[in-house]
């Protein structure tokens, strides 16, 4: 009875799936400093991967490590390597990237608020549509998204694609307002700037991201054809609409292979260094893992002499 009672003692019950655990780690950096926050997330990124396990208060003295759980338990409730190692990259990649994520938050809401003093008359994208100047919308959403990079953090990191595809798409349709304010500025090349931006500033996993890029590069283009016929912008004057097509489709075909390679290079600069510290971080595990085992077997002879001495 002893044994059996020593047995179940040492049984612990995990805890569901349900729960989600391992997706809420980004609530640990939610007191963070901002200027520590790109290292906070990376540093619980490698603690994420590789957690530690803390030892059982009612094994025997001197026996350390994660306390013994059932099989069918483990399967259920622990998420597998592959899946620790994907998580753990993505919030090393919203590390790399936050810093200048942050900026480029700032830099555009300074460029729409500027826009909208400089010219306050509203200013439709759409003349149908009169609620259509992106502008005003624009400024306020960033301004609530900037606003939860330090308030909100968890919740911030928790849903980063969506911030991301939310501000490129926003970003997109005010650019298109700010044109028609501003017909005089050379709208050509600052449009390959903001899509280069949008590679650079707000990214998350190439394989997640890139059909987000192509869909709307492609609806850019198709809604500049219609802004290049209704705009008076002195570039395009005189400008046919075989003209117009033909120009965005030349445009298109420039700005995909331009933001896609950009950030796919990005990204494996990223790759590499994620790389370098799990290694690092694996051969820490391994060699934790060995002690644990050595001092397992030393608890174990030391009971077993008990026991023959008891006898």
């Amino acid at each position: 009875l002893r044994g059996l009672r020593r047995k179940c003692n040492n049984v612990t019950i995990s805890c569901p799936p349900s729960c989600r655990a391992w997706r809420g780690v980004a609530a640990r950096f939610a007191d963070t400093a901002p200027e520590s926050l790109p290292t906070a997330i990376a540093d619980t990124a490698l603690q994420f991967a590789h957690p530690v396990q803390l030892a059982d208060p009612r094994a025997p003295s001197g026996e350390v490590g994660c306390r013994p759980t059932s099989s069918l338990s483990s399967m259920r409730s622990r998420p597998t390597h592959d899946a620790r190692k994907a998580e753990a990259f993505r919030l090393h990649l919203i590390a790399s990237v936050f810093p200048v994520h942050v900026v480029g938050s700032v830099v555009t809401i300074v460029c729409a608020v500027v826009s909208k003093v400089r010219y306050p008359t509203s200013t439709p994208l759409f003349p149908s549509v009169p609620r259509s100047d992106f502008r005003e919308f624009f400024t306020i959403v960033m301004s609530v998204l900037l606003s939860m990079q330090f308030t909100a953090r968890a919740a911030y990191v928790e849903n980063f694609e969506t911030v991301c595809d939310t501000v490129n798409w926003l970003g997109m349709l005010a650019r298109l307002s700010i044109t028609r304010c501003v017909p005089s500025l050379p709208w050509g090349l600052f449009r390959f700037v903001a899509a280069l931006a949008s590679g650079i500033m707000t990214r998350y996993e190439f394989s997640k991201q890139w059909r987000h890029h192509v869909v709307r590069l492609f609806v850019s283009s198709a809604t500049s054809v219609y802004v290049r016929r209704t705009t008076d912008v002195p570039e395009f004057a005189g400008e046919t609409l075989v003209g117009a097509i033909v120009a965005e489709v030349t445009t298109f075909a420039l700005l995909v292979p331009l933001v896609l390679r950009t950030q796919r290079w990005l990204e494996l600069v990223d790759v590499h260094s994620f790389e370098l510290r799990w290694a690092r971080d694996e051969i820490a595990r391994a060699q934790t893992q060995e002690v644990d085992q050595r001092m397992r077997r030393r608890a174990g002879d030391a009971s077993a002499v008990r026991r023959r001495g008891g006898r």
